[in-house]
């Protein structure tokens, strides 16, 4: 039986299991990060082992942390125990002691957020390619560090190991794919992406109650950039079939919730973006902050993906961006507005008329009693363009009006039989 995950707080208790767990690439608490969404989901895995070629990236060695210690003076300053972002993912191992200019050099902060970590995953997006070693410690504590020599001992270690790969299928009539990501990564860190995550467990849940979907939708968890690769890579055959994305990037925390557009724009997950969320509400392609959107958006694929995100807010990367900075107001305001996404883009179609010429109306007890002209004008408009091979979200912008209300328009012609559905 397979837990389940109804309701805001739900989310916040999967987010609860996983936050602290050193997500990175490759690493034991990737693994077990993905075994705990399998209590949610069934999920079919994949491995890919470390120095798999995937196209022009490769997959990195497995990443681990013994311990990590500063000392000054003979007292201990720092240590890795004090906070998941404390020692930075893919840091190397380093022993020797260092003035106190070198080791800032090797220390990330955020002065914005003085009291908390902050997170660079620079070192785990470079690896094999760079090697250093980086650690965190809150700005406050910087500026009370005296000059001198600090005795710095960091024990990691790399070794050959595999990518694991949960994947979700709900199948549709069609085997047009929908593309549902956010990412596992990002240690100690809540709305940038785990968050996300237990949204779409929410989400997945629901829709695989329903029945006669038209799309079939995928759902994995990768970690951000590589992970998308790989599994792109490792499913080479699908990728003629991927329709369109979402991502999640970062839904839960108490801004203003907007659409990063895709790099097509006008793409039909981009119009139907543009009926969900009022204008003030989207970003461009470039706007906003980049996730595996771009992924999808490269020339061998061009696959228009949108991204759902409240960006940017104070918390980001660093360790303030805990399960106090999310709102259960923003995730069902989140979870409300991906689900309509969803839904238009379940209910778009494109009319085609089985009959030839100006259909009569009374005789299909489908005539309209309008009190003015513009009234009139819409239904005849309406009826006219059944005829001109426009879906309905495009028959809903020409006339100015709401999807569902074009929608409930339109059905009430195919519940007639004067026409039926057509998907491009």
């Amino acid at each position: 039986m397979k837990k389940t995950c109804d309701t805001s707080k739900d989310i916040m208790d999967f987010a609860s299991k996983v936050i602290n767990l050193r997500r990175h690439a490759i690493t034991e608490d990737s693994k077990k990060t993905v075994k705990i969404i399998k209590e949610y989901l069934d999920l079919k895995l994949i491995s890919i082992p470390s120095n798999t070629l995937c196209w022009d990236w490769v997959i990195p060695k497995q990443w681990s942390l013994k311990n990590a210690e500063i000392k000054f003076n003979g007292e201990t300053i720092f240590t890795d125990k004090e906070h998941v972002m404390a020692v930075q993912p893919y840091c190397s191992s380093f022993k020797g002691e260092v003035e106190l200019e070198e080791l800032l050099k090797h220390v990330s902060f955020n002065k914005k957020m003085p009291n908390d970590y902050s997170y660079n995953c620079s070192l785990a997006y470079r690896y094999p390619y760079q090697k250093d070693w980086l650690i965190s410690i809150p700005y406050n504590r910087i500026k009370k560090m005296k000059k001198g020599k600090y005795k710095v001992s960091i024990n990691t270690k790399f070794s050959d190991g595999e990518m694991l790969i949960g994947e979700h299928t709900i199948k549709g009539n069609s085997d047009k794919t929908i593309i549902l990501l956010s990412d596992i990564c990002h240690p100690g860190q809540a709305d940038d992406g785990i968050i996300g995550i237990g949204l779409w467990i929410r989400i997945l849940q629901n829709l695989s109650k329903r029945k006669n979907l038209e799309y079939t939708y995928k759902f994995y968890t990768p970690t951000e950039t590589i992970g998308s690769v790989a599994w792109l890579w490792k499913r080479k055959s699908l990728i003629p079939k991927i329709k369109a994305g979402i991502f999640l990037e970062s839904i839960g925390n108490k801004k203003s919730l907007k659409v990063k557009l895709s790099h097509k724009n006008t793409s039909e997950i981009d119009q139907i973006a543009k009926q969900v969320f009022k204008k003030k509400y989207q970003y461009n392609f470039s706007e906003g902050v980049m996730n595996d959107e771009l992924i999808y958006a490269d020339s061998d694929f061009n696959v228009p993906m949108i991204s759902l995100q409240r960006f940017p807010y104070p918390e980001y990367h660093t360790s303030a961006d805990n399960l106090n900075a999310i709102s259960e107001k923003s995730l069902e305001e989140s979870y409300n507005k991906t689900m309509e996404l969803i839904e238009i883009l379940e209910e778009n179609y494109y009319p085609k008329k089985t009959v030839t010429g100006p259909i009569y109306l009374t005789k299909h007890g489908l005539y309209k009693e309008v009190s003015n002209k513009k009234q009139y004008w819409q239904n005849w408009n309406l009826m006219n363009l059944l005829g001109k091979n426009k879906s309905i979200l495009e028959i809903s912008e020409v006339l100015n009006i709401d999807f569902w209300e074009a929608h409930n328009d339109v059905e009430r012609f195919r519940k007639a039989g004067l026409i039926v559905k057509t998907y491009k």
